[in-house]
């Protein structure tokens, strides 16, 4: 008799196993397989991947089957049975349920029909699985299925990608009067556009580290990308190869077992810092520095665990929100590569990729104040009001990455270490803001702030600056840093060394991988000379350069930034509303949290065209409303000054703004919500 319960148990469980399997595992293999470029580096190797797919597939039906035998102990004996069978359909029913809404998600049925469907197929599991012995095989004979899509994503290409990235080993280089330090900064989302002052220099107002590099380097100005994402661009600046058309491979040494890390790999020690990418081998990269907030089996449990749930929640469609583990606080791992910045004996190669400038603009201005923006646009700009206010946070945010860099610059002269460094400081693609156009995808309009990224290399001594407008690609990167060493088994690779092209090479067109979020896309030949023309003549944000509030003002009243209230309001300063919370009520102006400092919300009022915010009677921000029609809501996005809150109280009130430039008129109205 016991033999027979202890059979019954088995094969409860094993019915557990198989709806477990499918509603919570599968969609975790699947996002994990098919997600392989962006969680690269992640960092996993094959015992961390098969202790995930064993707690995938055992530890959530252990959790229900033990709850299950328990409540079952207790429903002992024989006037329970009907109980205790109605209890276990009623979870394998509760299962399909989840089971089918996650398959009715992707077809964007209504919630309301897709619950009602479910809650139908689900009753009619519970039914069939008491009264009717068919659906009970059928239920045993789904064990196998968990099983087979075990196989399926052990097998899979992604998983096997996932888990062999970091396989490479190092390829030695015989260097000759090779620098004792080469440091590398490939900061992200960087047009060379963002950075100039109209006359073709760095804009030293807003950018005084990248002027003061600019002043000491050899500046190669007319600079390209060869790839419009991070994901293509980033072996194409390391490995030295050009994308390949409609195929896009993981950024990883197993991809790309032929790179910068594992060609000096023997000749220099490793202070790696990589972000989205694992070019760098485990057999070099022996002490690494991982960007994600997570790695191996943590890593792949907590995607796991959100790519089921996104599937498993009734209600909600979000897809998994992974972006805390895969990108997390940008300016956060760019200062912990300064603290690696340390006098060696031996040779050191020091690589960080910062992810600044990009997206999402939640810093502002040279202070790094981190602002909370968390809004990502790679689509199209669907207004000029759009596209400048993108602009705006993004120049904010190289504001801070100036800084950065302005730090890292600080930290190599106090170590020593500046004078003898090669310095390369360059980006591995741009971004452009113009209505009616992509942000990221290269069109015969839009590509100078896509394509043209800055490069600036100090040479060990070098004190004097050099410019030079000779045509670049970013696979000259690699060719050029080995020709610095003095390599003399050098691969055969795409580009060519900087010191050595030839005047006469022919690059009047800069070629360009062009893919939607880094997938596959077409390689496009655009213009270089019409393209760099462009680029010379820009200017990153209209107003006197000396003007230190420039950066804030938008619109045709950006004139009224800093000015005071009372001069142009026809009500006395207290009848606007003000806003009151704890963050200005106690605000402390050194933390480097202030989500005030970027102010969004609605505005019913038709007649309001502009609103203002002043704090402390002093306006600190403006902009324009933008209208929708559709909803007959006006929408703002005002970044403030920080400098204009003060410590402890402070009053922020809102105005619309009319009239003519000079002569404006504020109109107190309720805070945007």
């Amino acid at each position: 008799m016991r033999r027979v319960k202890s059979s019954e148990s088995l094969w409860r469980f094993f019915e557990i196993f198989a709806l477990c399997g499918l509603v919570i595992a599968q969609p975790a293999f699947d996002y994990i397989a098919g997600s392989t470029r962006w969680i690269i580096a992640i960092q996993v190797d094959w015992v961390s991947v098969i202790a995930f797919t064993c707690l995938a597939l055992l530890l959530p039906p252990l959790a229900i089957w033990v709850i299950e035998s328990f409540a079952l102990r207790i429903l002992g004996g024989d006037r329970w049975r009907s109980t205790r069978e109605l209890l276990h359909a009623a979870i394998l029913a509760g299962l399909v349920g989840l089971l089918v809404n996650s398959w009715l998600k992707p077809g964007g049925m209504p919630v309301r029909y897709r619950l009602l469907i479910s809650g139908f197929v689900g009753i009619v599991a519970l039914i069939g699985r008491m009264r009717w012995a068919v659906v009970k095989t059928f239920f045993h004979s789904l064990a196998f299925a968990p099983l087979f899509y075990l196989v399926l994503f052990l097998l899979s290409p992604g998983t096997i990608g996932l888990a062999e990235a970091s396989i490479g080993h190092a390829y030695p280089q015989k260097v000759r009067q090779a620098p004792k330090r080469i440091v590398i900064l490939v900061f992200d989302e960087l047009p060379l556009m963002s950075l100039l002052d109209g006359s073709g220099q760095v804009d030293e107002s807003l950018f005084p580290a990248f002027s003061e590099l600019a002043k000491s380097s050899t500046w190669y100005r007319n600079s390209t990308t060869n790839a419009s994402h991070t994901l293509r661009a980033f072996p194409t600046l390391i490995s030295g190869t050009r994308p390949v058309e409609e195929k896009v491979n993981a950024p990883s040494a197993r991809n790309f077992p032929v790179n910068l890390f594992s060609l000096l790999g023997k000749a220099y020690k490793m202070n790696v810092h990589e972000a989205h990418e694992a070019l760098c081998p485990d057999s070099v990269c022996t002490d690494r520095n991982p960007y994600p907030t997570q790695h191996g089996l943590p890593a792949l449990k907590t995607l796991g665990e959100r790519s089921a749930a996104s599937k498993i929640k009734p209600i909600s469609d979000n897809p998994p929100v992974i972006t805390d583990i895969v990108a997390p606080p940008a300016l956060v791992r760019a200062n912990e590569f300064i603290k690696t910045l340390k006098p060696s004996k031996s040779r050191v190669l020091d690589y960080g990729h910062i992810m600044l400038p990009h997206q999402p603009w939640r810093y502002s201005g040279p202070e790094g104040f981190d602002t909370g923006f968390k809004d990502l646009e790679y689509g199209e700009w669907e207004s000029p009001l759009q596209a400048k206010l993108g602009k705006q946070q993004h120049l904010l945010t190289l504001q801070t990455a100036d800084t950065f860099l302005g730090n890292v610059i600080d930290q190599l002269k106090k170590t020593g270490i500046f004078d003898q460094a090669l310095l390369i400081v360059t980006a591995d693609h741009g971004i452009a803001f113009i209505s009616s156009e992509r942000a990221r995808i290269p069109t015969n309009k839009n590509y100078p702030g896509i394509v043209w990224t800055p490069l600036f290399i100090k040479a060990p001594g070098q004190i004097v600056q050099q410019v030079t407008d000779q045509p670049v690609d970013s696979i000259d990167l690699l060719p050029t840093i080995l020709d610095y060493t003095g390599s003399t088994r050098t691969p055969t690779l795409a580009g060519h060394s900087i010191r050595k092209i030839s005047p006469g090479l022919n690059r009047a067109t800069v070629v360009v991988a062009a893919g939607d979020v880094g997938g596959p896309g077409s390689n496009l030949r655009l213009n270089r000379v019409s393209g760099f023309n462009s680029v010379l003549a820009a200017k990153n944000w209209p107003g006197a350069l000396e003007d230190d509030l420039r950066l804030y003002r938008v619109g045709r009243y950006g004139g009224l930034v800093g000015e005071s209230v009372g001069a142009t309001a026809p009500l006395p300063l207290d009848t606007a509303p003000a806003i009151k919370t704890r963050l200005v009520t106690n605000f402390d102006p050194k933390a480097k949290s202030q989500p005030l400092l970027l102010i969004r919300g609605t505005v019913k009022n038709p007649n309001t065209r502009t609103v203002a915010v002043a704090v402390n009677g002093i306006i600190a921000g403006l902009s324009p409303v933008e209208r929708n029609t559709s909803l007959n809501l006006g929408s703002i996005a005002i970044s403030m000054n920080p400098h204009a809150f003060r410590k402890g109280h402070n009053v922020l009130r809102a105005y619309s703004v009319t009239g003519e430039t000079g002569a404006e008129v504020l109109t107190p109205i309720p805070f945007p919500r």
